[in-house]
């Protein structure tokens, strides 16, 4: 395996575990929070804020490798990864 993809996935899940926490503090105050509904499955309000860290933390892991790669690798690797978390929600 690539040392740089490797550095890159470990800063990324790094970076998303510190973000959550504090992301999820301010999701309470700003009110960005799934109320439980009939076809919910939680029964408490839940803070929506792990796209926001995930994306986040993706991003600051990956921007760094990029000018590293080829550009044509680099940019077919980030569509192919923007379209899938489009497509997966």
């Amino acid at each position: 395996m690539d040392t740089a993809l490797f550095f890159s996935f470990m800063g990324s899940l790094i970076i998303c575990m510190a973000l959550i926490p504090a992301l999820s503090a301010s999701a309470w105050r700003l009110q960005f929070v799934d109320v439980p509904r009939e076809r919910h499955a939680h029964d408490a309000p839940v803070a929506k804020v792990g796209g926001i860290a995930f994306a986040v933390a993706t991003f600051a892991a990956v921007a760094p490798v990029g000018p590293q790669r080829p550009a044509d690798t680099f940019q077919f690797a980030w569509r192919r990864g923007h379209r899938s978390v489009r497509n997966l929600g």
